[in-house]
C-alpha cells in the first residue's frame, strides 16, 4: 500500500531512491541513530514502510531490544548485548544462511522494560531484503560496520532543552554528549537529516569546506 504524500514521506522517498540506487538487491543493513530515540524509532518504522512500498521485503528492529540486563549494564559499563546484535539478529539476516521455514533471525532479545528475555522469534526473510536498525548508539564506532547505509537524525538544542531536566546550557545528558564528543556518529553516517520538525523533515549536507 502506497502512503499518502506528505513532506516526511516525499523526503523517505528519496531516501530510498538513493538506498536503492546504491543496492539494487541482496541483504542490505540501514542504521538510523539520532539523540531523539523516540523520534528515531519512529522515523525508522515509517521508512520501513516506505521501503516496502517498492514490493521489497523490509524489517524494522530497535537496538533497545538488544541491551543487556540492568545487572549486565552495571558490572559491565555498557548497555548494547553487541552479542545477541551480531548472534541473533546480524549474522544470519545477512547471511541469509539459517533462513527456513523454522529459523532465521530475531528482532529483538531483551524487554528492557520487564529486563526479562523476550520470546524468541524467529523471522525468515527472501534473498533481497531491507533490515532498518534504530536507536540511539547503533553508530557508536563497534557497531557502525554492521550497517551498509546509515542515517543521523539532527535534532536542534533548543528542542531538546525544553525536555524535563534539560536546559539550554545543558541540552545534552551526560551520555549524549559523551557519545557525541567521542563517537561523532553524524560524521560516520551516508545521509544526514535535520529532524527537528518531524513533520517536515530535511536532508542536510555536510559543510565542504
Amino acid at each position: 500500500m502506497r502512503l499518502p504524500i506528505t513532506p516526511v514521506t516525499t523526503l523517505m522517498r528519496e531516501l530510498r531512491g538513493q538506498l536503492c540506487q546504491l543496492y539494487p538487491a541482496g541483504r542490505i543493513i540501514v542504521f538510523i541513530d539520532g539523540i531523539d530515540a523516540p523520534a528515531v524509532d519512529a522515523f525508522a518504522s515509517l521508512f520501513t514502510e516506505i521501503i516496502e512500498e517498492d514490493d521489497v521485503a523490509a524489517f524494522h528492529a530497535r537496538l533497545g531490544d538488544f541491551h543487556l540486563s540492568r545487572a549486565e549494564q552495571a558490572e559491565r559499563g555498557v548497555v548494547v548485548d553487541e552479542d545477541a546484535l551480531r548472534r541473533a539478529l546480524i549474522g544470519p539476516f545477512r547471511s541469509g544462511s539459517l533462513d527456513s521455514a523454522t529459523s532465521g533471525f530475531q528482532l529483538g532479545t531483551w524487554d528492557a522494560d520487564r529486563d526479562a528475555p523476550l520470546e524468541s522469534r524467529w523471522v525468515t526473510a527472501p534473498a533481497d531484503a531491507v533490515l532498518v536498525v534504530s536507536g540511539t548508539g547503533v553508530l557508536a564506532p563497534e557497531l557502525r560496520g554492521m550497517a551498509n547505509w546509515s542515517v543521523w537524525l539532527e535534532t536542534n538544542e533548543n528542542m531538546l532543552a525544553r525536555r524535563a531536566g534539560r536546559s539550554t546550557e545543558q541540552p545534552y545528558t551526560a551520555a549524549e554528549f559523551s557519545y557525541l564528543k567521542n563517537a561523532k556518529p553524524a560524521s560516520a553516517a551516508s545521509v544526514m537529516v535535520d529532524n527537528t520538525n518531524v513533520n517536515a523533515p530535511v536532508h542536510t549536507y555536510r559543510d565542504s569546506c
